[in-house]
C-alpha cells in the first residue's frame, strides 16, 4: 500500500500510527485529501478534517466499482479505523458503513 497525501507526498507501507498522524494533520483550509492506493488499482480515499468530518470512498479496481460512504461527516477515529484496517488487507473496513455505488 502506498498514502499519497494531499498529491505532495507518499509514503510506501504506513503504519497505523503513521495514518492516525496523516488523518489528524488534514486542513480543509487548504487540500485536505488522503489516497491509500492498493497495487492492483483499487483505493480508499478521505476528505477533510477532524474538525468538520470526513467523507469516505473506495474504487475496487474500476470507476464501475466505486463506493462512497452514505453517511456523511464521518469522525476522525472512524477514518483512521477505516484506513488502518484497509492497509493490513482487513476486510472488516466495509463494516458498519452504508455504501453506495456512484454513477458516473
Amino acid at each position: 500500500m502506498t498514502l499519497d497525501i494531499c498529491g505532495r507526498k507518499e509514503v510506501v507501507s504506513p503504519t497505523a500510527e503513521f495514518l492516525r498522524d496523516a488523518v489528524m494533520n488534514l486542513d480543509v483550509s487548504g487540500d485536505a485529501y488522503l489516497i491509500l492506493n492498493a497495487p492492483d488499482g483499487k483505493f480508499m480515499q478521505c476528505t477533510g478534517d477532524h474538525r468538520v468530518g470526513f467523507h469516505l470512498e473506495y474504487q475496487d479496481g474500476s470507476v464501475d466499482e466505486h463506493y462512497q460512504a452514505a453517511q456523511d461527516r464521518l469522525e476522525a477515529e472512524t477514518i483512521i479505523l477505516k484506513l488502518s484496517q484497509y492497509a493490513k488487507g482487513n476486510s472488516g473496513w466495509k463494516d458498519g458503513i452504508d455504501w453506495k455505488k456512484i454513477a458516473w
